[in-house]
């Protein structure tokens, strides 16, 4: 993971400012591989009145549904059951970052504008891209990724100076 994380940072000197943005960012993504295990909710009723109940919830929204489309619902709603029953997660990004000793409340940029203007430039949206707001964010990212290649290699002095200015 070290020796990826810093081919990618010297790599990312030699690119167009939003390839240096998405080797960036790339860097966070490869630093981070813990799993997050979803959190059950805490169910009021026993597993069979549970499944009753959500049985019947199933059957009162495809009342809603056109008949023609009801085989394609039904089978969507067991992913969509699936997902009700966890409960939210932490954002893993926030959560990683917090476990490397950073505090992105701190960062002049925050971190759903970073996955915003990540996805804008993978989906070649960037006529959505602020040029201003891409430099400071590889000017953060940049820092980010500094602190995540000296945590991998044991190292933990280090002040993250959020200025990008």
């Amino acid at each position: 993971m070290l020796s990826k994380a810093i081919s990618l940072y010297n790599q990312s000197h030699l690119v167009d400012s939003y390839s240096e943005f998405l080797i960036r960012y790339n860097i966070v993504e490869i630093c981070d591989k813990r799993k997050q295990d979803n959190v059950k909710f805490k169910h009021a009723l026993n597993t069979k009145q549970t499944k009753i109940k959500q049985d019947e919830a199933f059957a009162k929204l495809l009342e809603t549904i056109d008949k023609n489309e009801h085989e394609e619902f039904k089978k969507r709603w067991h992913n969509v059951k699936t997902l009700l029953q966890n409960r939210p997660m932490k954002n893993q990004l926030i959560t990683f970052l917090e476990h490397q000793g950073l505090d992105p409340k701190s960062f002049p940029i925050n971190l759903d504008d970073l996955k915003r203007l990540r996805d804008n430039i993978v989906h070649g949206s960037n006529e959505k891209v602020n040029p201003e707001q891409l430099r400071q964010a590889n000017i953060l990212l940049y820092k980010i990724s500094g602190i995540l290649i000296l945590n991998l290699m044991g190292i933990k002095d280090w002040k993250l100076i959020t200025n990008v200015k």
